[in-house]
């Protein structure tokens, strides 16, 4: 009985696999397994050997490649038996149906313990050496190119050993890596999983067209093919900067404003990005350090703080680090424009006169205050002082552009009035505490003047 009971407990993860991969993929595995058996006396396969010819981590060492086999071993072994005491060097097919099922499911949970089982065999943590290895491996057989993988390299090993909220610090890091961290890691670096996934699962067609991937699995390929060249951050940080924005915004940068074309010019620089969408802003201080900041929402001449969470700083020069919102407050963006009694120019996080980061309107100069850290991104002094002079800008706009002017002015349906002024004064009454009394107190269309546009929405009386 007891061993009829082992027995099935070996077949239950191949059952499951081949029911997760279906006829045809098994069948396609079995061919694969068969192709890359060099002598057909053996029943198993060198774990390299397979890796290579189905197009898995060609540039893995034997130490992962290693690591990959004793997982699957260990799945596949009975309870109490110790699975170290089975052919290191070699699988089986059955230990490469179950890999495939693995890589192959459109749920990545099984996949992702893979990608830690393989930088760290149960039940180990991953050490700093573990981390760097998997994810040098990782870059080198992913499709980001190769003046871009030092970049991405250290910003992704900073990224998996930083302890949660401590954007802002220097030196907070974990001495090794539990299995729980790593996968907060790729929760917070969907460029990490996506890089991981090209590495094990080749983009497109995985096992030399054989198989097809999963259609939810993303690639960095999809992103960097596309990226237009910057003059102030290389292709590996302008990468990993466009993994960080929301997936709707991703992949396609359309340049606004450069001072070095468009000359130094606050006024310049605020005709060019005001109500132009979410921007991604560069800057380059005098002493060389380039930082910059996402913008979610479209620049606006408001003269009090507004925007949304999904708004981050972030440093490039000297290291690429991302800085979210810490939720203290609600200061994400601000830009003003000719008021005497309130900061003139362009602002993020942090409070009047002790922003996050800000660009005077004189357009020479800037600063990034709030020491230690700024309280709305929790990021500290991202230029090469707390007040720097600045070199150069850059800002594109990034995701789908903005609404219509139409649409952009649309008062539900009402006809515009006296009461649809000037939003600066609106937003100076805001701050000031005085409500707007009058809002809402509009005449209300007569019956037979409402007509509709095609969108379903009031079209406006012509008079």
């Amino acid at each position: 009985m007891g061993g009829a009971s082992s027995t099935e407990s070996v077949n239950e993860p191949i059952l499951a696999a081949k029911a997760a991969l279906g006829p045809t993929k098994v069948s396609k595995c079995k061919d694969l397994f068969a192709f890359a058996q060099s002598d057909g006396t053996h029943r198993g396969v060198r774990m390299q050997r397979l890796c290579h010819a189905v197009g898995i981590l060609p540039s893995a060492s034997g130490h992962t490649l290693g690591n990959i086999g004793a997982e699957i071993r260990r799945q596949l072994s009975p309870p109490g038996k110790d699975s170290t005491k089975s052919t290191a060097g070699t699988v089986s097919e059955a230990d490469f149906l179950l890999l495939a099922s693995w890589l192959l499911a459109e749920d990545s949970s099984h996949r992702r313990r893979l990608y830690f089982r393989a930088m760290a065999p149960y039940p180990d943590d991953a050490t700093a050496d573990d981390v760097h290895l998997l994810l040098q491996e990782s870059v080198e057989a992913s499709p980001v190119a190769t003046d871009a993988r030092t970049t991405v390299l250290n910003y992704l090993q900073f990224e998996a050993l930083r302890k949660p909220g401590k954007e802002g610090s220097r030196g907070e890091t974990f001495p090794v890596l539990s299995e729980d961290s790593f996968m907060d890691f790729l929760d917070r670096c969907p460029c990490a999983q996506a890089m991981l996934d090209d590495a094990f699962v080749p983009p497109k067609v995985s096992f030399k067209g054989a198989l097809a991937r999963p259609a939810s699995m993303q690639s960095l390929a999809n992103n960097g093919g596309v990226l237009p060249p910057s003059r102030l951050i290389d292709p590996g940080a302008m990468l990993m900067l466009d993994w960080a924005l929301p997936a709707s915004h991703r992949g396609a940068w359309l340049p606004l404003f450069s001072s070095q074309r468009d000359g130094a010019s606050y006024h310049r620089l605020r005709q060019c990005i005001l109500d132009k969408g979410s921007t991604v802003l560069l800057i380059k201080d005098t002493e060389n350090h380039v930082f910059g900041a996402f913008a979610a929402d479209s620049w606006k001449d408001h003269p009090v703080f507004y925007g949304s969470d999904h708004s981050f700083l972030f440093g490039v020069h000297p290291e690429l680090r991302l800085y979210r919102a810490s939720h203290q407050n609600a200061n994400y963006m601000y830009m003003n424009h000719s008021q005497e009694t309130l900061p003139n120019g362009l602002g993020m996080g942090g409070q009047f006169d002790y922003f996050g980061l800000f660009i005077a309107n004189t357009f020479d100069q800037g600063h990034c205050r709030g020491h230690p850290l700024s309280s709305t991104y929790t990021n500290p002094v991202l230029a090469s002082s707390s007040d720097f002079k600045i070199r150069d800008i850059e800002v594109w706009r990034v995701g789908p552009p903005p609404a219509s002017d139409e649409d952009e002015n649309d008062t539900g349906g009402n006809p515009r009035s006296v009461l649809d002024g000037n939003g600066t004064e609106k937003a100076l009454l805001e701050l000031a505490g005085k409500s707007m009394r009058s809002e809402g107190l509009r005449e209300p269309i007569e019956e037979e003047e409402v007509q509709y546009r095609a969108d379903g929405k009031v079209k406006r009386p012509v008079y």
